[in-house]
């Protein structure tokens, strides 16, 4: 039987190191950017004073960006990806990060009528499993087709006298004005915190399954996984947003 199936099921654990998988050239640099956290930028009344942010610009979202690349892979490199006998779990793309603006209410953040500001989020996007057997392996001649990172996430900030007749939804434009320093948003209503997989197996066997807290994504994980997910009607083999929410580890 082949399976070809793309498996998400690697998570991330809390704590993950930033190194340099992003850059952030938004509206005040005062915090140190984390992954799994929310920020917002307010503005308050227009500033006489001669800076730089008394300016208009246009803010954008930068995606990372991919690009195919075979790699070969020899028999012993292989024997580390075996997770059963004849099936190879492969990750074809890496673990990395993502900047996303958010959607939240500006009048809890200011008193400033109308409110002015933006939210976003530095969310960790999973690793890609994908698992082969022997036979397709030496179909390929051992060679798999990989998503390698060629550009980290960023937050751009430009000049912009005019706003924009149309904005994408990884646009804002920031009016010129005081713009106050950034502030943390708690992660626990943000809806972009990062989960690890004790968290995940506590709230299974809250709803009833049998398995173990070991941390680690196991055969009687997946197979747990699968099945709440098919039993909601969510998407089979995906650890998204929709599945955690379903688990009550997104606030709606």
């Amino acid at each position: 039987m082949k399976i070809n199936k793309i498996l998400f099921f690697v998570l991330l654990l809390m704590g993950c190191k930033t190194q340099t998988l992003y850059e952030y050239n938004g509206m005040n640099q005062n915090v140190k950017i984390k992954p799994g956290q929310c920020y917002i930028a307010i503005t308050e009344k227009s500033s006489n004073k001669k800076n730089e942010n008394n300016r208009s610009y246009l803010l954008e979202a930068i995606p990372p960006k991919y690009k195919k690349v075979n790699i070969k892979y020899t028999e012993q490199e292989l024997k580390k990806h075996e997770i059963k006998d004849g099936i190879f779990s492969i990750p074809i793309r890496k673990h990395h990060l993502k900047f996303l603006f958010k959607d939240v209410n500006l009048r809890e953040f200011t008193k400033m009528e109308p409110p002015e500001g933006y939210a976003f989020c530095l969310v960790d996007v999973p690793a890609i499993i994908k698992s082969y057997t022997k036979e397709e392996l030496l179909n390929s001649d051992y060679i798999v087709e990989v998503q390698q990172i060629t550009e980290n996430t960023k937050i751009l900030k430009t000049i912009k006298k005019n706003k924009p007749k149309k904005l994408s939804s990884n646009q804002y434009y920031a009016n010129k004005g005081n713009w106050k320093d950034l502030q943390i948003i708690n992660s626990n209503d943000s809806g972009c915190r990062s989960y690890s997989m004790k968290t995940i197996e506590q709230k299974l066997i809250e709803l009833g399954y049998d398995i173990e807290i070991n941390n680690k994504m196991d055969d009687i994980d997946k197979k747990a996984l699968t099945d709440f997910q098919q039993k909601n009607g969510l998407k089979v083999g995906q650890l998204d947003f929709d599945t955690l929410q379903k688990l009550g580890l997104i606030k709606e």
